[in-house]
């Protein structure tokens, strides 16, 4: 809608994703609504830019896991970044930002400044992975291991 456009823009280039920037402002400034029904026609290929590829795939040892794992690390650093961008972005115009998120993005943003044991209780107590554990693994085996600066 048109206030989800004003709060949203402009995109920085930090955004990993045009859509993911969509839905964080929703997220952090109003609400995000589940529909179930599809809006729209989705496929993949071999050329998608991103797509899922399943969780099991990522374990596979005579895959190239390790280049997969470098990747998810690059990936999972510029999370980071856009969250940094994210909390200019609600700074520079605060309207419709609540003290809680902007804390939670200030806090999630200086993660990898941290002390590694610092960093695994700042990301536990704010709630950043639910679900099994399966899916916390590789979350937190990648804030542990991650050093800041790394490339």
């Amino acid at each position: 809608n048109r206030l989800l456009l004003e709060r949203a823009l402009p995109i920085p280039r930090d955004a990993i994703m045009h859509d993911w920037w969509l839905a964080l402002v929703a997220a952090a400034t109003g609400s995000i609504e589940f529909i179930d029904r599809p809006l729209i026609k989705y496929r993949q290929h071999q050329s998608n830019a991103v797509g899922a590829t399943g969780f099991w795939h990522m374990l596979n040892p005579l895959g190239g896991w390790l280049g997969r794992w470098r990747k998810g690390n690059r990936e999972f650093r510029s999370t980071f970044s856009q969250a940094s961008a994210l909390l200019i972005h609600a700074e520079s115009a605060p309207e419709g930002w609540s003290k809680d998120v902007l804390e939670i993005l200030k806090s999630y943003s200086s993660l990898l400044q941290m002390p590694i044991w610092k960093r695994m209780y700042e990301a536990t107590g704010m709630g950043l992975r639910r679900g099994s554990l399966i899916f916390k693994f590789p979350y937190y085996i990648r804030l542990l291991t991650i050093r800041n600066g790394e490339r």
